[in-house]
């Protein structure tokens, strides 16, 4: 393995050091090409340096003196750190320069990386290897600083659930600008602007200080100016009225520039951040190798990974929403980074089997992180998203017992469910609801069924109420599987659910065609523990469902309802014949005790007259 992983290295070091030769170099060079050149011969020498490094100290593990302890790196970080300067440079594929000749060998480079990287991680998962790499958090935080905006780590809790969807021209690079709000013409004057002789180029450079020109104060210097000159008789000259025009339009070409460069820069570092995304693809390639990652790695990806999307999808949707036809904002750099990120989070991290126990305070945190990425976003597949990656959070906690995974679903859905009955500006959907429920079908019976039911009477419409009746119809049975506790739960909850059905059948709203449906299911599972399960309470419960039933029949126009609510009225019936034969049988039994007992005193009193009279 340490062979394989040197030749992988030196096949790295090969294309670096050919691009000190420059190839492709023109011979007609101007002064600003030259500057990038050197940059770049700089920036491949330090490239090799850190290579160097990385192979000496891998190499050299087990045999440092003590005095260099301290100075001892992780040849995998150092490494990965190098594999993401080469991504973001020229010679790795970068086009925010002039210097076509550069971006020549980026297409090798960026292999050599690639085959370099999966060596290395090959190393992790090789048990016969001597080796000492370890996959730790700083090596991961390394490749995810480099897909992910910088203001994700910042802060847990930077979005708020309630905030509205920012613009999407208010983009990072406007925010510096936006801070200053000096007069155009006293930024013109300091930075001593020749209007006269300007030159607009697209291609200006980040550090060069962009100049927002505003047309109301070049309009009001204008007018001053010709009040100024108006007063002096000797120097009286005419206001020209083709000067306004002029201006305004050499400030839409400053502001169409400054655009185009914002642009270009947004537009590089997009396609900057998916390279570097194939490196963090490489660390969960398959099922053999992600045994060798510890989970919290794993669940480590899902934040930083989640929030970067939430900021990209925001600003897609406000750039499609725009009036503007002209505002492009990188939208399909964006949509690019998007799927690539939904991909990973879909089919590596929420593929991943969680085989050790994990901190219940982090992943109750991160749950609930997850919740307000979900809120952040109106988007079907965004929910559905977070709707995986909240299931996966709650079964990670598995290992540490049943009761750990109930009571962490319990305090994420609970909250959940009220939310999504109760708010209108809620974006949780019933999905997330269903996901739980056919992921982990005997705990979402202790985390839902109890909140769902008072979602049935208590939410803000017709539609909540009949999606609440569904999923309760799919939680309201026992398995085989089933232990007594949740059949016990199950009673508790039965008269609640029946009163909440005999309301629903008398509602407006639910009796419709599209909604009875679920109302009826949901009572034909009740009826139906009610009939093996259920005491004299809660048949006598289900007793008050057969008027509502009758009448419903009797005003339903479908042919199956009808069939269906008689079906019910027998079962319930019958459960009431077995609440009254069983009432009758320990009567029965006392008149019998009670018949016997008086005859065999009338015969002891009988016998005893006898031996008197005697």
């Amino acid at each position: 393995m340490k062979t394989r992983i040197l030749s992988a290295i030196l096949g790295l070091i090969c294309p670096l050091s050919l691009q000190l030769l420059h190839p492709g170099q023109s011979d007609n060079m101007n002064e600003s090409e030259g500057d990038e050149i050197d940059e770049v011969f700089d920036e491949v020498i330090e490239m090799l340096t850190d290579l160097l490094d990385v192979a000496t100290g891998l190499f050299n593990q087990g045999h440092i003196n003590k005095s260099d302890e301290d100075k001892e790196v992780d040849p995998l970080c150092s490494f990965a750190a190098t594999c993401v300067n080469i991504f973001n440079s020229s010679i790795g594929g970068s086009t925010l320069n002039n210097s076509i000749h550069l971006n020549g060998g980026a297409r090798l480079v960026r292999d050599s990386v690639q085959g370099a990287w999966g060596s290395m991680l090959g190393g992790i998962s090789d048990d016969s290897s001597s080796l000492d790499l370890t996959l730790n958090e700083e090596v991961l935080s390394i490749l995810l600083e480099s897909i992910c905006y910088e203001e994700v780590f910042s802060d847990p809790t930077i979005y708020d659930k309630d905030s509205e969807m920012e613009d999407a021209d208010s983009s990072e690079y406007d925010n510096k600008s936006q801070e200053k709000s000096f007069s155009a013409f006293t930024d013109a004057n300091t930075t001593g602007i020749d209007f006269e002789g300007m030159e607009i180029d697209d291609s200006e450079s980040k550090d060069q200080e962009d100049i927002e020109l505003d047309p109301l104060s070049l309009e009001n210097l204008l007018l001053e100016d010709t009040d100024i000159l108006a007063s002096d008789e000797e120097n009286t000259l005419e206001h020209h009225s083709g000067a306004d025009g002029a201006l305004a339009q050499l400030i839409k070409l400053k502001q169409e520039a400054r655009k185009a460069g914002q642009n270009k820069r947004e537009k590089n570092e997009l396609s900057n951040r998916v390279r570097c995304f194939s490196l963090l693809e490489a660390v969960f390639p398959n099922k053999k190798r992600s045994k060798t990652i510890p989970n919290n790695i794993a669940l480590m990806t899902i934040l930083p990974l989640l929030r970067t999307r939430t900021i990209l999808l925001k600003s897609v949707l406000a750039s499609e929403n725009s009036l503007s036809q002209k505002s492009t904002n990188c939208v399909a750099e964006k949509r690019v980074l998007i799927d690539r990120i939904t991909s990973f989070l879909e089919n590596k991290i929420g593929k991943t089997h969680v085989v050790e126990k994990m901190n219940f305070d982090a992943c109750q945190t991160l749950s609930k992180q997850i919740i307000i990425e979900l809120n952040s976003v109106s988007s079907a597949d965004h929910c559905k998203l977070c709707s995986s990656l909240l299931v996966l959070v709650v079964k990670s906690v598995g290992e540490n017992g049943p009761e750990t995974l109930r009571s962490l679903s319990k305090s994420i859905y609970d909250e959940a469910v009220r939310e999504w009955s109760q708010k209108r500006n809620s974006n949780i959907q019933s999905l997330v609801f269903d996901d739980f429920i056919s992921a982990c079908p005997s705990d979402a019976k202790f985390a839902l069924l109890s909140e769902l039911i008072k979602a049935s009477t208590e939410a803000r419409s017709h539609y909540l109420k009949s999606e609440a009746f569904r999923m309760i119809s799919e939680l309201f049975h026992v398995n085989e599987n089933d232990n007594l506790e949740l059949k016990s739960m199950l009673q508790e909850n039965s008269t609640g659910l029946c009163a909440s059905i005999e309301a629903a059948l008398g509602d407006d709203g639910l009796i419709k065609a599209k909604r009875i449906r679920d109302v009826l299911k949901a009572t034909e599972k009740l009826i139906d523990f009610s009939s093996i399960h259920g005491d004299e309470k809660l048949r006598n419960a289900t007793g008050k469902l057969v008027t509502p039933l009758q009448a419903l029949a009797s005003t339903s126009g479908s042919v199956a309802v009808k069939s269906l609510c008689k079906k019910m009225e027998k079962s319930i019936e019958e459960g009431l014949e077995q609440n009254t034969s069983s009432d009758v049988a320990p009567r029965n039994e006392r008149k019998v005790g009670s018949g016997t007992s008086s005859k065999k005193s009338k015969k002891g009193k009988k016998k005893n007259k006898k031996k008197g009279k005697k």
